[in-house]
């Protein structure tokens, strides 16, 4: 794949798994400028999710959390989860999205190498459980990890 924007590296070799997401190898090699995080955004749809991985957010099970950003029916949706548990969806804005992508991205850079992933949706069932609470988990710790 050729690199569509400078800084962004994606290479799509799955290793061979059947699971599309193990082995995956994205990593960014530059900044996680606000037009990089845009151009991955602009590639999520209802099939394809962006996967970034926060190692700060606090759980008892495991450290950190995967924020998974998917399209909805009425706009982008993200949720949280890591080995065994998750969160529903809920509403992100596109702005909201940028900033979480540009704290998360800066992880998956070395010597971190935390995951980056733009590919299939993860959870295939996730429109059922779209929360629009603003009290919903994913909205608290949004709220927390932004600073607002």
């Amino acid at each position: 794949m050729e690199e569509p924007i400078q800084g962004l590296e994606i290479a799509s070799e799955r290793a061979g798994s059947a699971d599309p997401h193990r082995g995956a190898s994205d990593r960014l090699v530059g900044a996680a400028t606000p037009e990089v995080c845009e151009w991955l955004l602009a590639r999520v749809t209802r099939t394809t999710s962006l996967v970034v991985f926060d190692p700060e957010y606090p759980s008892r099970s495991d450290p950190g959390a995967f924020a998974q950003i998917a399209r909805g029916p009425d706009g982008l949706v993200a949720n949280l989860a890591n080995y065994g548990w998750s969160t529903s969806f809920a509403p992100i804005s596109a702005s909201e999205a940028v900033k979480l992508v540009r704290v998360c991205a800066e992880y998956s850079r070395e010597p971190m190498s935390e995951p980056l992933r733009l590919g299939p949706r993860v959870d295939p069932g996730w429109g059922a459980r779209v929360s629009p609470w603003p009290w919903a988990a994913f909205r608290r710790y949004l709220v927390r990890r932004l600073g607002r």
